[in-house]
């Protein structure tokens, strides 16, 4: 028979009444009432409150759990449980793993659920730690734009960015060399976030742990660029353009270029006075043999803005060798192309992810110096059944993928 609605409720009232009356009577009647309950729970149980009582204990225990069960694992858009809850309840501690499969690409993997966190798919929702030169990365940002957004898991939700700033439409990654090497990221992973931003009108910039802690101030400069801040500025038109001599062109752009210097066999400068403040570099093409010429490198001095630089540097180069085609590439990492665009380059294709061996974090190392035909002289231990990436990982090399090139060309219609 069901319970009158009602009943609970008179009951509850009457127990009020009830004390209402005693106390009237007796001012000390809750306090009597108080040591009776504590003196019984001490004699039965050993505890001075009914609420510490195993059975009550137990009690709370299962509907804690169950209610957290419920609200943060059977409720995560994260992941589904492969576990019940009576499983999930005689867990010996919060810290024991459970499994889980990844709502999003069906991966089955161990976390731990602790406080109502538990850890996501380790390829799809990847957690980190900070570390002291993401935290540097970050304050120097802050410092020059204050209204930025940290850890954000909104614009290109449910993966998260280090730093967005939405009035520049800008936002950065901070990736550790071995936690964003391929043992544990996918290999497009770098890609996939650029172009999730890219959908949003966003320029993503991943700054890789070896260049802030090598070229920080390259990296300093860049942000600051990106962010129209400028330490100095001179009008290309007031410079002259001269011929840069080899030794002096790979030490400008060791300084001031993040991916450092690079022979090349035109090197043209744009000079103030006598101080070269911009660069731009020439040689036969090094991938491309359907060019006659690539445009290998182009930046200006660490702190100036150089207004129209590659724009005189460029025709300056059309004018000496009148060039039939020239190749250039763009770092997705860095650029979205629009200066190759604004020079009158078209995208001819942007090329696959590409990955750098490492086995000191500090230093990346180009793919193409350890191809497997020269492993033999480089590596101590080689097998020559094994593939290239085998036999770099049996000698403890791992590698990064970055986000590919945009490859950008220019055709001259020669009269």
């Amino acid at each position: 028979m069901a319970e009158d609605p009602s009943y609970r409720e008179n009951i509850n009232r009457k127990i009020v009444c009830t004390r209402m009356l005693h106390k009237e009577e007796d001012p000390d009647f809750q306090k009597k009432i108080n040591e009776k309950i504590k003196k019984t729970c001490l004699e039965r149980y050993g505890v001075e409150k009914p609420s510490l009582t195993p059975n009550a204990v137990k009690s709370a225990r299962i509907n804690s759990g169950r209610r957290s069960y419920e609200r943060y694992i059977l409720g995560s858009e994260y992941d589904e449980p492969l576990f019940s809850f009576e499983e999930y309840l005689s867990r010996k501690d919060s810290r024991q793993k459970l499994k889980f499969k990844c709502r999003k690409c069906g991966r089955e993997f161990e976390a731990h659920h602790d406080n109502g966190f538990h850890g996501r798919c380790p390829v799809c929702f990847p957690l980190k730690s900070v570390s002291h030169q993401e935290k540097e990365l970050v304050g120097f940002v802050k410092s020059l734009c204050p209204d930025l957004i940290e850890n954000d898991r909104t614009l290109i939700r449910p993966y998260e960015l280090d730093v967005v700033i939405p009035g520049k439409k800008l936002a950065l990654e901070f990736d550790g060399i071995h936690w964003h090497s391929s043992e544990n990221r996918p290999r497009d992973y770098h890609l996939m976030k650029t172009e999730l931003c890219e959908k949003r009108g966003y320029q993503l910039l991943h700054v890789f742990e070896n260049e802030w802690n090598s070229k920080r101030e390259i990296v300093e400069s860049r942000i600051k660029n990106l962010l129209g801040i400028y330490d100095r500025t001179v009008f290309a038109r007031k410079c002259e353009v001269r011929n840069v001599p080899n030794p002096e062109s790979l030490k400008f752009l060791d300084e001031n270029h993040i991916q450092g210097g690079v022979n090349s066999g035109v090197n043209l400068g744009l000079y103030a006075k006598d101080e070269l403040v911009s660069i731009m570099t020439f040689s036969k093409p090094r991938f491309d043999r359907r060019h006659e010429w690539e445009l290998v490198r182009f930046c200006s001095k660490i702190g100036w803005h150089v207004p129209g630089a590659a724009g005189k540097l460029l025709k300056a180069f059309e004018r000496a060798y009148v060039p039939k085609s020239l190749v250039s590439y763009a770092d997705r990492r860095w650029s979205t192309g629009k200066l190759y665009t604004a020079l009158g380059f078209r995208l001819d294709h942007t090329s696959k992810p590409d990955y750098w061996y490492f086995k000191d974090r500090y230093v990346l190392e180009s793919r193409v110096k350890y191809q497997k035909h020269k492993l033999s002289g480089l590596l101590e231990v080689y097998d020559e059944n094994k593939t290239e990436i085998e036999n770099m990982k049996a000698n403890g090399y791992e590698r990064i993928f970055d986000c590919g090139n945009y490859v950008f060309e220019k055709i001259y219609v020669v009269s």
